[in-house]
């Protein structure tokens, strides 16, 4: 999805195929399992996020196609310390200049 954004990345979500089988089940030594995630693994960062995305709309019960909205209201954004001693700083020495 990268390099995708607004009606292109819902779109692009909507041609998803994913479907999670709760009823599958796999047990096997640990060199038995560590070779089937190996094979079965999504190959590319896109796969994978994409798996991720489907798989948060399972647990947290939302459509993959429509995500509920970030609430803004319950961020805030400040300068760090740091950068406000270096704006204070230089002010400091504009001033003297």
């Amino acid at each position: 999805m990268a390099g995708r954004s607004g009606a292109g990345a819902q779109a692009y979500l909507r041609r998803m195929s994913f479907r999670l089988d709760r009823t599958a089940f796999h047990a096997g030594t640990h060199e038995q399992n560590a070779a089937y995630h190996r094979q079965q693994q999504p190959a590319t960062p896109t796969e994978r996020l994409r798996a991720a995305a489907y798989l948060n709309s399972v647990a947290f019960n939302y459509d993959v196609n429509n995500p509920p909205r970030l609430d803004r209201t319950a961020f805030s954004c400040r300068a760090h310390a740091h950068r406000r001693d270096e704006q204070h700083l230089s002010t400091l020495i504009s001033g003297i200049s």
